[in-house]
This record gives C-alpha cells, sequence and structure tokens, in this order.
C-alpha cells in the first residue's frame, strides 16, 4: 500500500522519544457510586500519558513546533522498541537486535498509537482527527523507548483549487473526444 503525501507547500516535523518499556492505552475500568456507573482511566494510563505530553512539550519547545492549525493534515510515525524478555535464547535476542524478529505480543500496536494519539491530543495537535496517515513498528532493542515523528503538512489551498479544476477539464476533454 503506497500513501501519497497530501500536496503542499512544505512541512514541519516533530521528534521525540519517551524513554522506557513501551506502553499501551489500558482498558477503561468502571466503578459504580451512588447507583451511577462512572468509567475511568486506568493509573498506568494517566501516568503514562503524563510523560508523553512532558517529552512532547519539551521536543515542542527545542525544536519552535507550534499548535497547527485544526485544517493541517498530520502524519504520526510510532517507533516501539522492547527489551528482548531475559528468559529467551542467545540467538533469538540477537536475532532481536539485527530485526530479524519482532515482538509480537504485549502492548498491541493498536493500544500504543491509541495512547500516544490521546496523549498528543490538545498539546501537539488540537485534534487526533486531523491524522490522516499512521504507522506503528514495533522492535526489539537493547535501551527500550517510543520514538514518535509527527509531520504536519503545510497546504496551498490556491494551488490545490488549481490542480484540481485543471484535472476537471482533462477528464471533461477526455470524455468529450471520447463521445
Amino acid at each position: 500500500m503506497d500513501f501519497k503525501e497530501p500536496m503542499n507547500c512544505g512541512k514541519k516535523i516533530l521528534r521525540f522519544k519517551v524513554m522506557g518499556e513501551p506502553v499501551g492505552q489500558g482498558r477503561p475500568r468502571f466503578t459504580t457510586i451512588s447507583g451511577h456507573v462512572r468509567a475511568y482511566e486506568p493509573k498506568g494510563s494517566t501516568e503514562e500519558k503524563a510523560a508523553i505530553r512532558l517529552m512532547a512539550q519539551q521536543a515542542m519547545t527545542e525544536q519552535g513546533w507550534s499548535l497547527p492549525s485544526p485544517e493541517m493534515p498530520l502524519k504520526v510515525e510510532i517507533k516501539s522498541c522492547r527489551k528482548v524478555p531475559s528468559g529467551r535464547q542467545k540467538w533469538f535476542a540477537e536475532a532481536g537486535l539485527i530485526e530479524a524478529v519482532m515482538p509480537l505480543g504485549k502492548p498491541d500496536g493498536d493500544n500504543i498509537v491509541k495512547l500516544y494519539l490521546d496523549a498528543m491530543n490538545g498539546v501537539v495537535y488540537p485534534d487526533d482527527k486531523q491524522v490522516y496517515d499512521i504507522h506503528i513498528i514495533k522492535m526489539y532493542s537493547d535501551a527500550p523507548y517510543t520514538e514518535v515523528v509527527v509531520t504536519g503538512y503545510y497546504q496551498n489551498m490556491g494551488e490545490i483549487k488549481a490542480v484540481a479544476n485543471a484535472s476537471l477539464k482533462r477528464k471533461r476533454e477526455a470524455k468529450k473526444n471520447h463521445v
């Protein structure tokens, strides 16, 4: 599958790392208060989101990233690196480090994505609905971490409109010549 970058007049990129074993979004928990069911987020997810926000904010300051327009399309790439489990044989550990085998266990890739998108919401971007392209890769590493790259695409709507109108004109002419 080949994803095309949106037509743009430039882009801005934010990169940051969160050190430590990768974590995924935890399942919501439920409790009853005065006969009413209330959902809440597990403590681990809340703490991890705070750490992600902190690292993102530090990177934003260092890299000059400002909150983009709500119309800016965004691509998010996540590289989740965990330590090779200690009970594995030496050959497996080495295979993991040279990317010959990939981690297939928990946390699930979709839960990692959910945790990071939610944590960055309102901090790195106004709303995660702006994310049109998401990539995640799970790998092994000597030092566990999760790396995030957010790419925002500046769009010139006048240029986009001109290209779209030219395409429509070519289609009309082709249809006219074909009949």
